[in-house]
């Protein structure tokens, strides 16, 4: 709650301050601030789960066909496996706003991968023509 304190002038004016009530804030130790580490059943284990908006292609999801006419998913609402994770070995996955990368091992090394909007290039710098 706000304190109003009233200054007296000598003109007889009164003038009005306020201030804010003072909190005290709790000083937390970062090492005992609870995190969660999500489990993987074997370190073989492959599956890649995504969820979340699909709209702008950032998920990796492609479109299904249902009945002649093609679907769009917007939203995926819970997790749902991503089939490229299941053909190729990821080794790290990263997402950011609007698109995802996928680090993959291939025969001549290492390869990345991209997905999504990348109108700042976040994905990369492609040239044209």
């Amino acid at each position: 709650m706000n304190h109003i304190r009233s200054l007296a002038l000598g003109t007889g004016l009164v003038r009005h301050y306020t201030s804010a009530a003072r909190r005290s804030v709790l000083r937390q130790d970062r090492t005992k601030i609870p995190t969660h580490q999500y489990p993987i059943a074997r370190p073989s284990d492959a599956r890649v789960y995504v969820w979340g908006l699909a709209a702008t292609g950032a998920l990796g999801v492609q479109t299904s066909v249902k009945k002649q006419a093609q679907v769009h998913t917007d939203v995926v609402q819970h997790p749902s496996r991503l089939s490229f994770a299941e053909n190729r070995e990821c080794l790290d996955v990263a997402a950011g706003y609007g698109f995802s990368s996928f680090a993959t091992a291939c025969r001549g090394g290492k390869s990345l991968w991209g997905t999504g909007i990348n109108t700042d290039a976040q994905i990369g710098f492609h040239k044209l023509g």
